[in-house]
């Protein structure tokens, strides 16, 4: 049960950090990400 909880937390953490990644990179080209973080937390929540 332990290595299946690992793993699983192992795989969100992954899916989770590469999702901000290309999320990141994607509002990093539009201009609107350079004037503020603001727009980047309120898409986010959503």
């Amino acid at each position: 049960m332990n290595v299946f909880l690992k793993s699983g937390i192992a795989l969100f953490v992954g899916i989770f950090m590469s999702g901000m990644a290309i999320f990141v990179g994607t509002q990093a080209l539009s201009p609107a990400a350079e004037q503020s973080n603001a727009p980047l937390i309120d898409y986010g929540a959503e």
